[in-house]
């Protein structure tokens, strides 16, 4: 048997979090399966990199990349922690600009 990225997991959501919020956890949780970084490393990596996005009002994985690994998380850790920031917005509809 396969594993299947999207299928449902054990502890997890049944339901996706409401459009237009940002939920650190949500991500911080995809990042430390893709990564195998720990889950309070991937919470701070987020909630820094999430913060950088709303004090410039966009999605630039410079700046966010950059927060993150602030962290003290591996480059190749904070650009995949800022992949799964920008598709999670996708998929959401949320914008970092909205107050």
């Amino acid at each position: 048997m396969t594993r299947n990225d999207s299928a449902y997991e054990s502890g997890e959501r049944v339901f996706g979090p409401p459009v237009g919020t940002f939920d650190v956890e949500w991500v911080a949780r995809d990042v430390e399966r893709r990564t195998g970084t720990t889950l309070r490393d991937a919470q701070r990596g987020v909630a820094a990199a999430w913060l950088a996005a709303r004090r410039s009002a966009s999605l630039e994985h410079a700046v966010m990349t950059d927060a993150a690994t602030a962290e003290g998380l591996p480059p190749e850790t904070a650009q995949t922690l800022v992949a799964q920031i920008v598709a999670y917005c996708t998929a959401y509809d949320v914008d970092p600009a909205a107050r």
